[in-house]
């Protein structure tokens, strides 16, 4: 499909789930969060793995499966990726850290989306779930890729369905997204059951090729306290973050799980900032 046949397909799903939400007048409740802003403002995430993470910092960038499988560090093999066609994607979540076994993590700012309205996509949730972990009603007659081909959203405006289903499915509550409980959502369109809710509520996003470390564009960067000193390339980064007003979270691993504070240290992040939005 070449570019314009892309855009059409992601702008009438676009349309066609935002239309599926109830209207914004059935809901009644107030709430103490400006919903418009926190869609429009609320960061992307990506988190990495203890060894990913020094790759990361050495090259300076965040790299797609296929970069890499093009510049010879990674070979050729059947994956979510590659079936679903997102090989070329650098992977974020808008929110917190939602990955499983993951260890450091980035937060960048929403408008480095807008580079990318022709290559860019969202789903409304991880899409490699389609093919581990989810479930949906025509799951038996139709494949994954083609439920996410009917799901895939245009970056940056799938943002107008995020702060739809806040006021819609998540009662005008965006922690209510950010933090979600596994329970069944009244007028969800999507309606996917099973596997981890984190990842089946989160939104994701993916842009192209690769994405650059040091910019403009990263606000925040986390790490576990008890692996930073074993790093100088996280130390280095953490030194670069310091001269370039880019926060730097580092956190407790309860139990040794890193994964565990580094969702609640973005959870703790993210508090601070939609309070302001």
């Amino acid at each position: 499909m070449d570019n314009q046949g892309r855009t059409q397909r992601l702008q009438s799903n676009l349309e066609r789930l935002y239309g599926a939400l109830s209207p914004i007048e059935a809901v009644s409740s107030e709430s103490s969060y400006n919903c418009h802003a926190v869609a429009q403002n609320l960061p992307l995430s990506h988190a990495t793995s203890y060894r990913n993470m020094v790759a990361i910092c050495e090259s300076g960038s965040l790299k797609s499966m296929q970069k890499l499988i093009d510049q010879g560090i990674l070979t050729h093999r059947m994956c979510a990726e590659t079936e679903l066609g997102t090989a070329n994607g650098v992977f974020f979540y808008a929110g917190a850290f939602s990955y499983p076994a993951t260890n450091f993590g980035f937060l960048f700012k929403a408008n480095i989306e807008e580079a990318h309205p022709v290559d860019g996509g969202a789903t409304p949730f991880d899409s490699g779930g389609l093919v581990k972990h989810f479930d949906w009603g025509t799951k038996t007659t139709e494949l994954p890729i083609e439920f996410f081909s009917r799901h895939e959203l245009p970056i940056p405006d799938y943002r107008r369905y995020l702060h739809r289903s806040f006021e819609v499915l998540y009662n005008r509550d965006p922690w209510r997204y950010l933090d979600p409980e596994d329970v069944t959502l009244a007028n969800d369109p999507v309606k996917l059951a099973n596997g981890d809710v984190r990842r089946r509520r989160t939104h994701e996003v993916r842009i192209p090729d690769s994405v650059l470390l040091r910019s403009a564009h990263l606000v925040a960067v986390f790490a576990p306290k008890n692996r930073i000193a074993a790093l100088p390339e996280v130390r280095a980064l953490f030194t670069w973050c310091r001269q370039n007003a880019v926060e730097r979270r580092s956190f407790d691993s309860p139990g040794g799980d890193d994964f565990s504070g580094l969702r609640s240290a973005s959870l703790d992040y993210l508090r601070e900032k939609i309070s302001l939005y």
